[in-house]
């Protein structure tokens, strides 16, 4: 997977990305229109760390048998 600009295209709103921020952080998120996105925890709503760049979040894993 590659990443997405923001300035390219934004998620889907509501969508769990991960969200690659201007401070170099890199966290699960989402969009929430207007330009602004949230982050679970330390980072709730992205302030002055602003995502960059985007991408979809992996598949998971085949269960275990």
């Amino acid at each position: 997977m590659e990443w997405i600009s923001i300035q390219d295209k934004k998620p889907k709103i509501y969508e769990d990305v991960l969200l690659y921020t201007t401070h170099n952080i890199i966290v699960i998120g989402d969009y929430l229109g207007h330009n602004t996105y949230s982050a679970p925890g330390k980072y709730h709503v992205l302030g002055q760390c602003i995502p960059t760049h985007w991408m979809p979040l992996p598949k998971e894993p085949s269960p275990v048998s």
